[in-house]
């Protein structure tokens, strides 16, 4: 026991120091590596705190002269911002040509148009070359048949009595074996009564039945049918088709700018109009 005491204390006296500085000196260099340890956890919440920081100050991009912070839009503001103020609101109206950016009021609309136009006019003019050139939407089933009906406007027929498109080889393989021409779909037998017929398609019409106001139009341009001849009115009448989403009323209007009838011409405008007609599909005008 001896003998041992004496070895420590010399090794103690060799190291110059003492027991208990001994046990410090272990202890300081646990102590050491523990503050290290937290320096390194404080330098990461240092760090978070930082971006934080850095977070919230780029949540204010400027100030202004009172020193008041300018809130910066975040993304899922940004849709909702006008496109020259930065106001941010839910009833902010979209560009209708571009349909890229909103505006608070026709005032920042007018503001921003200088330099809003160029880009504009590629935007839309990108949109339109995109709404052309895509494939033509599906056409509808026959309902006799259930096979698509053709693209070909001349190779189905509108039944006014139904409201129904209906692919010619049903038509006529219908007529074929019927002595009266009544309608292969709904069976009501057609009339040879102009008033009637007239009676017939008003009354789909009334129901904003876009074929039905479209072949009314037709009927006032030509004259046809016991009305009387109305250029006029058979524009209106195709533009309320059109809107309702008759291709072919569409191409009517076309063909109406393109001769001066009931309209002043105008080729910008009968291009358009050919150009709504091929996106919905019409053949012809593509």
């Amino acid at each position: 026991m001896t003998d041992s005491a004496t070895t420590l204390s010399a090794s103690l006296n060799a190291l110059n120091v003492d027991g208990n500085n001994t046990a410090f000196v272990t202890c300081k260099s646990v102590g050491d590596e523990s503050d290290d340890a937290l320096n390194t956890t404080k330098d990461t919440v240092f760090s978070s705190d930082d971006e934080e920081d850095d977070d919230n100050k780029e949540e204010y991009n400027g100030a202004d002269a009172g020193g008041v912070g300018v809130k910066k839009l975040n993304s899922t503001d940004a849709g909702c911002a006008c496109a020259e103020c930065g106001k941010v609101g839910d009833d902010h109206k979209l560009c209708s040509s571009c349909k890229s950016v909103k505006y608070c009021s026709r005032q920042c609309q007018l503001k921003s148009w200088p330099s809003h136009k160029e880009e504009c006019k590629k935007r839309t003019a990108k949109l339109q070359e995109d709404a052309l050139f895509k494939p033509p939407p599906p056409q509808p089933d026959c309902p006799i048949c259930m096979l698509p009906l053709p693209i070909d406007i001349s190779q189905c027929q509108y039944q006014v009595c139904c409201s129904s498109y209906l692919c010619t080889g049903c038509i006529q393989a219908h007529w074929m074996v019927q002595n009266e021409l009544d309608c292969p779909f709904c069976r009501e037998v057609a009339t040879h009564d102009d008033r009637e017929y007239i009676k017939r398609l008003e009354k789909r019409a009334a129901v904003n039945d876009a074929e039905a106001i479209q072949f009314l139009a037709g009927l006032y341009d030509g004259g046809q049918k016991g009305l009387k001849q109305d250029h006029v009115k058979a524009v209106q009448l195709w533009m309320k088709a059109g809107k309702l989403g008759s291709r072919l009323a569409n191409r009517n209007i076309a063909a109406c700018y393109h001769d001066g009838r009931g309209v002043k011409r105008n080729e910008a405008k009968e291009k358009h109009h050919h150009e709504l007609a091929a996106i919905a599909g019409y053949m012809n005008s593509r």
